[in-house]
């Protein structure tokens, strides 16, 4: 897996909001990550892949340009599918 952060201050507005961009990449077939709420909320965007996602009671399916908004609070959790791994950016607020 690799990871890169980026922080991307909002330089127009004291005390605003701070975004932070985390890109990964996941190999094919890839464990279940366990389920667990959303501290702040956040928006996955498929590079190139897919994701299988799991969002309270459904299931989402993303493929490459794809994107997915979760609240605070929503509970997920994420897996690749058997034949593909996945490059992804998860930005949040904070």
């Amino acid at each position: 897996m690799t990871v890169l952060n980026a922080t991307i201050p909002n330089a127009t507005a004291p005390n605003s909001t701070v975004l932070n961009a985390v890109r990964t990449t996941l190999p094919p077939d890839s464990e279940w990550q366990p389920s667990h709420p959303a501290e702040v909320p956040l928006l996955i965007f498929v590079v190139y892949g897919a994701l299988d996602v799991a969002v309270d009671d459904r299931m989402e399916y993303l493929a490459t340009g794809d994107q997915l908004y979760l609240p605070a609070g929503a509970r997920h959790s994420w897996r690749t599918p058997v034949d593909s791994g996945v490059e992804m950016v998860v930005i949040t607020a904070s």
